[in-house]
């Protein structure tokens, strides 16, 4: 019986990036670190791996010359990384990946330091086809390194004793988790697309860039911003995975992050029931507008284009597809990327020149926010949530610039036209919005192609549609 296989939900139209190249170190590279007794004894190197790793984890990383003495066995032989635990499936690279975010540095008796990227770098050279391994429950090393769940809440004076410590942390997350999509970038792509990630019985069925999102706490910190440079590196691997709904309760990193920061950018204006102006208070209030824009910069990381998105050249070889300006419209993108209504009304709010530009292709939000195909789920709950949410984003295009309505996109369509191609219900999913902001628009649909449309209970049919026309 061999590894169990993943069953990940690839999800259509993810874009990737091309497989950045990845320098391993040599295992020799540590052979000065002096071996303790018990290493150099050591009569089955693969087991003896498996067990310190798996002892480190059970005694919450207490040793702090862990990773020296993972690169001491691995340099004494590279094959005992190839090992896998007859029952789990698991690999040492597996354990090592779960150690990594609540493990220190390790510091040898010679001073030398071996960090858990350094250690992971190793293990990846002895034994790479580890990386896509799965394990018991189908997942692959990279699973483990993506943040899962909440640490402990500190007081401020303990964050700011331990910034250091916090940011030396995620450094290693993002170093482990580029080293790892690297050494395997198909089976990385496959796990981040998936919609179906789970790490817990508990847990509901989630993206893995959701799963870190969710777990993030507030970032008070102004420099360097490691919640905004750990979210960046997953999202910049899958970029298409921001618009994905989990399987299980169709929420969004995007709509997630916009509640986050709502929440964020209240405790900020909080009013104390004394004198406001008290340093408590003051303190209060800059450390939740710090952690707000600490979390728009993350909004901002997922809206605008990554360095990824790459194309053929005439000689067969990639190069980096030239922007346009309008690339970095946020308004643009939200909408593209299905955002929740909220988010688009406060970018609307704060970038009020964008809803009336048109991008490359001739296309005001309006055009885009029409054109997006509703979610067609087994569930009635899921496809009203669906429609009500391309209802309630079209109806904030049309208060802010009912004047779209009347324009038509490069191809000469008008926002209603897209609206009833895309399959939208009447009322629940806003065609009649557009209708009611610019009936004229209807005489330029080919009514022999559409005998009827969806509306929320029922149908309107040719007769009833025409009538309203005339009318």
């Amino acid at each position: 019986m061999g590894p169990k296989q993943s069953k990940g939900v690839a999800i259509e139209g993810v874009q990737t990036l091309s497989t950045p190249t990845c320098s391993l170190i040599p295992t020799n590279s540590f052979v000065d670190v002096s071996l303790s007794s018990e290493i150099r004894n050591v009569s089955v190197p693969s087991k003896e791996l498996y067990k310190l790793l798996t002892t480190s984890l059970d005694n919450c990383c207490d040793d702090s010359q862990l990773w020296s003495k993972v690169m001491n066995i691995c340099d004494m032989d590279p094959t005992a990384a190839a090992y896998t635990e007859p029952e789990s499936f698991k690999t040492p690279l597996h354990l090592a990946c779960r150690i990594l975010e609540q493990s220190p540095l390790s510091v040898t008796k010679d001073g030398i330091t071996a960090s858990p990227a350094d250690a992971i770098e190793v293990m990846i050279q002895c034994c790479t086809k580890s990386v896509s391994q799965t394990d018991i429950d189908g997942y692959i090393p990279l699973h483990y390194t993506i943040p899962h769940s909440y640490k402990p809440k500190l007081l401020h004076q303990q964050q700011i004793q331990q910034q250091n410590q916090q940011v030396k942390s995620i450094q290693n997350q993002i170093l482990v988790i580029n080293l790892l999509i690297s050494a395997d970038y198909e089976s990385s792509m496959k796990y981040l697309s998936r919609s179906d990630v789970t790490f817990s019985p508990t847990d509901r069925a989630c993206t893995p860039l959701y799963h870190a999102v969710s777990s993030i706490q507030d970032d008070f910190f102004h420099h360097p911003c490691p919640t905004v440079d750990l979210i960046s590196t997953i999202h910049s691997a899958c970029p298409g995975i921001v618009s994905v709904k989990n399987r299980d309760n169709r929420d969004t990193p995007l709509a997630q992050l916009y509640r986050r920061f709502s929440r964020q950018l209240n405790l900020s204006e909080k009013l104390f029931p004394e004198d406001n102006s008290r340093k408590e208070a003051l303190e209060h209030q800059l450390r939740y507008k710090t952690s707000a824009m600490n979390t728009w910069k993350i909004i901002l990381k997922l809206l605008l284009p990554t360095d990824s998105t790459e194309e053929r050249g005439g000689e067969g070889l990639k190069k980096r597809r030239r922007r346009s300006p309008s690339d970095f419209y946020i308004l643009h993108s939200a909408v593209k990327m299905n955002g929740p209504p909220d988010l688009i009304r406060y970018i609307i709010k704060t970038r009020p020149g964008e809803v009336s530009k048109t991008d490359k292709h001739g296309r005001l939000p309006l055009h885009i926010a029409a054109a997006t195909i509703p979610f067609n789920s087994s569930s009635t709950e899921n496809n009203e949530a669906g429609n009500y949410y391309s209802k309630s984003i079209i109806e904030e295009l049309l208060s802010a610039y009912p004047d779209g309505a009347a324009c038509a996109n490069r191809d000469g369509k008008l926002p209603l036209q897209l609206g009833i191609e895309s399959g939208k219900y009447w009322t629940a999913g806003g065609v009649k919005s557009l209708y009611d902001a610019f009936p004229e628009a209807m005489s330029n649909v080919m009514m022999e192609e559409h005998p009827e449309i969806k509306k929320g209970d029922g149908f309107i049919s040719l007769t009833s549609w025409q009538n309203c026309v005339n009318n």
